[in-house]
């Protein structure tokens, strides 16, 4: 494969979601961008090229972060521990340091959480039902969704209707056209996310924006986040496009970086094999491997229990995360979760096609149907994510049943790379056996909301 892609001309990696979400996302995202220019693939007809957003809008992931004080900033969890959060790469905290902030109340307590849009005990949360205890420490906890999610029914004391898409007043930059989405109705006391990002920020510090409504927000999105020099209403009237920025060889042009000058927007200027943030980062600037927490080879004692590499988290075309089970019409396509794995596997463990099975590992277990799929490796099964069943009884203990397939039950939190970044989503192992109806007696969605959950004991930081 080295060889192929490294003699093929043009050649193109393609870069997927899977990189994120393994533990060595930073050292993995890293070698590729090398291999682009090593082999003459950066930037080129057929090769790996640099996309540009509209206007320069949405360069930076922490718009606004210019109005905290020093001592606020410093406060964000991860500062401390990831130099690279530090540096404003990211605007966020450590999820994982949230996480036991939550569970410990240190370095200092978090009172409340704000859950925009998101269903984190279904969906993305790593040891979910350690999300589900620790969301609950919380004194005070709103939700904010057009449904009633799994993740607000079990832990929010206020849920607030999301407005939807014709109810908004909002952009859309995706690469390079800038588009407007313009509000057409309103569905009672329904607000968009930028209505109440508007009104938080007239709120919490009223100095800070100039703006008296969301278009002129926006507006202000457009022109002080990027250079497009022009108004939320005229974006109403023009799709505005960007066709000089799309072109090759960006970097021998000063189309990189925002002085203008040849070559990339790196602190040398230069293509840098060797990381100059990562070394300011204390982290190794060279690619390099790292092998996840628990393998065949990392854990070679526990992989004999637990003898499948399980992965999780690819796309089905039905859903969008946990996105769409509500509706009837998409449950008719894909009714059940399915294990993925190959049937020289399933045959040995006498399995056919359509089985209930467990998946289990030591943090707990989820039950999904087998599927077959000759192309996988027969040492890796492959989980689906975001499952819940809105036809099951919304209240405690049920919570729609989200736990009893939720393949997060199995994934591990606190378990990411030096740099903070990347997650064990695709990295951990697994046993699957069939289920019965002595092994079913008890269903996960039960052990967790009922019997104080799975008895697993976690090592954190």
């Amino acid at each position: 494969m080295a060889r192929d892609y490294a003699t093929a001309k043009p050649a193109s990696i393609q870069w997927g979601l899977a990189l994120d979400t393994s533990v060595s996302s930073i050292p993995a995202s890293h070698a590729l961008t090398g291999l682009w220019t090593i082999t003459g693939n950066l930037d080129v007809p057929g090769g790996n090229i640099f996309a540009d957003h509209a206007f320069n809008i949405n360069l930076t992931t922490s718009i606004g972060s210019e109005w905290l004080s020093d001592e606020l900033k410093e406060k964000r969890l991860g500062n401390k521990e990831y130099k690279l959060r530090s540096y404003g790469i990211a605007a966020s905290a450590s999820p994982d340091l949230l996480l036991l902030a939550l569970e410990s109340g240190k370095p200092y307590p978090i009172k409340m959480t704000f859950t925009l849009s998101s269903n984190p005990i279904a969906n993305m949360g790593a040891e979910a039902p350690r999300i589900y205890k620790a969301m609950n420490n919380a004194e005070f906890n709103v939700n904010v969704d057009p449904f009633l999610t799994p993740t607000a029914v079990a832990t929010a004391d206020l849920v607030l209707p999301a407005a939807m898409s014709c109810e908004r007043d909002s952009s859309r930059v995706w690469w390079l056209p800038l588009r407007s989405i313009s509000k057409i109705t309103t569905y009672h006391e329904a607000k968009s996310d930028e209505e109440i990002a508007f009104l938080l920020v007239k709120r919490l510090n009223p100095d800070a924006g100039t703006w008296d409504t969301v278009p002129d927000m926006m507006t202000w999105f457009f022109c002080n986040q990027g250079n497009a020099g022009i108004t939320h209403e005229e974006l109403r009237e023009k799709v505005y496009v960007w066709p000089e920025r799309y072109q090759y060889e960006k970097f021998k042009k000063g189309l990189l970086r925002p002085d203008g000058q040849l070559g990339f927007n790196t602190p040398s200027g230069r293509v840098e094999l060797k990381s100059t943030i990562l070394e300011l980062g204390a982290l190794n600037p060279l690619p390099y491997y790292e092998e996840p927490h628990e393998s065949p080879y990392s854990t070679p004692e526990l992989f004999k229990e637990y003898p499948f590499v399980l992965t999780t988290g690819a796309r089905s075309w039905e859903w969008f995360h946990s996105e769409h089970r509500q509706y009837p019409t998409m449950r008719q396509f894909h009714p059940d979760p399915l294990v993925e794995m190959n049937p020289e596997a399933a045959e040995r463990l006498g399995l056919i096609e359509g089985d209930w099975v467990w998946i289990e590992n030591m943090r707990g277990r989820c039950r999904q149907r087998v599927h077959m799929n000759p192309t996988m490796d027969p040492r890796v099964v492959h989980g689906e994510h975001g499952w819940w069943f809105p036809e099951k009884e919304a209240a405690e203990p049920s919570l729609y049943a989200t736990f009893d397939s939720n393949i997060n039950n199995l994934t591990a939190a606190c378990q990411d790379a030096p740099s903070g970044y990347g997650a064990p989503y695709k990295n951990t192992i697994c046993r699957v056996y069939k289920c019965t109806p002595e092994n079913s007696e008890i269903t996960p969605t039960e052990q967790v909301t009922r019997l104080g959950g799975f008895g697993y004991v976690f090592q954190s930081k």
